[in-house]
């Protein structure tokens, strides 16, 4: 029993750390792209 408890939090807490890179991430490269295109407009 302990060790599947320790389990589902280890799953849990590394499934919301990828969600959380996810979002970095994303909010990284839409800043990228909105730079470059707005440098190219210009």
């Amino acid at each position: 029993m302990g060790t599947l408890m320790v389990e589902t939090h280890l799953i849990a807490y590394l499934r919301s750390g990828t969600l959380v890179m996810v979002k970095f991430m994303v909010m990284l490269w839409s800043r990228d792209t909105r730079s470059a295109s707005s440098s190219k407009g210009v």
